[in-house]
C-alpha cells in the first residue's frame, strides 16, 4: 500500500541525496509544502517524491519527479502525479505544467498521463526542453476562464500557434 505525504524538514537529507538543488533551497520548498513523498507500507525508504513550484508565480509547475530505481514501472510516479494534480485542483488551479528534455523517456510518461506538448526551450549545448500542459479543472471551460487561449493565424513557420495570455492580458508565451 502506498501513501503520499508532505515532506518535512527531517526528509531534507534524503531529498538532497537525490536532487541537484542546494539544501537551503530544499528547506524553503519543504516549508512551503511543495514536495510530496510516496511511502510504501513495510519499506524504510521513500518510493519516490515530487517537487513543484509556481511558473510565472501563477501556475503549478512540476520541477522534479523522482522514483527509486527499483520501484520504477510500479505505478509510483503516476500515483504521485495524480495526488499532486488533485492537490492543485483542490487549491483552485485548473492548469498544471511540467517539462522534460527531448532525449528522456519521461516525455512518453507525461503524454500517457494526459499532458500535451505546449512548446519548448532550447538552451546552448542542451537537448530541447519540452514543455507540457494539462487542464485539471472541472472542465476545459474552467481552464479558459482562468487563462485566455487565443488562436493566432499560422506563424512564419507554417505551424499552428497559440498564445497563452495571463489574466493581465500580457502575452506570456507563444506555443506550437
Amino acid at each position: 500500500m502506498t501513501r503520499v505525504r508532505l515532506a518535512t524538514p527531517s526528509d531534507i537529507d534524503y531529498l538532497s541525496q537525490n536532487d541537484r538543488i542546494h539544501t537551503a533551497e530544499l528547506d524553503v520548498i519543504v516549508r512551503h509544502g511543495r514536495i510530496l513523498i510516496a511511502e510504501e507500507f513495510g519499506r524504510e525508504t521513500a518510493a519516490g517524491w515530487l517537487r513543484w513550484g509556481l511558473f510565472w508565480a501563477e501556475l503549478p509547475f512540476m520541477n522534479m519527479l523522482h522514483v527509486a530505481e527499483e520501484r520504477r514501472g510500479s505505478g509510483i510516479g503516476s500515483f504521485l502525479v495524480s495526488q499532486w494534480e488533485t492537490q492543485c485542483r483542490d487549491a483552485g488551479y485548473s492548469v498544471v505544467l511540467t517539462s522534460t528534455q527531448s532525449n528522456e523517456s519521461a516525455q512518453h510518461f507525461y503524454r500517457r498521463l494526459g499532458y500535451r506538448d505546449a512548446g519548448g526551450l532550447l538552451l546552448p549545448e542542451e537537448p530541447l526542453e519540452i514543455l507540457f500542459v494539462k487542464y485539471i479543472g472541472d472542465s476545459r471551460k474552467a481552464a479558459v476562464d482562468n487563462w485566455q487561449l487565443s488562436r493566432a493565424d499560422r506563424g512564419m513557420s507554417g505551424w499552428p500557434q497559440r498564445t497563452l495570455c495571463g489574466m493581465s492580458g500580457r502575452v506570456c508565451a507563444q506555443v506550437l
